[in-house]
């Protein structure tokens, strides 16, 4: 894979409640059982990020300042913008 390349779709299914994306990296094919892999993004936006992972589907997550991040790992449960 390179730069540019599609990995994935946004979707809205199960018991989303607004469409949105899952996103890890790991060392097997099944997620729960693998370890994690630290990885970057080239750069992307914070809007907010989930106090605790039950909240997802359940209520909307809280809001941060807007900030734009670049070559960083993004913190668990954050919500991310990816800009152009």
């Amino acid at each position: 894979m390179k730069a540019g390349d599609r990995i994935a779709e946004v979707g809205f299914s199960g018991s989303a409640s607004d469409p949105q994306l899952h996103f890890a990296l790991t060392d097997g094919p099944v997620e729960l059982a693998s370890e994690g892999i630290a990885y970057t993004f080239d750069r992307y936006r914070l809007l907010g990020r989930f106090n605790d992972i039950s909240q997802i589907g359940a209520s909307i997550w809280t809001h941060a300042p807007d900030k734009t991040s670049r070559n960083v790992m993004p913190a668990p449960l954050s919500v991310l913008r990816w800009t152009d």
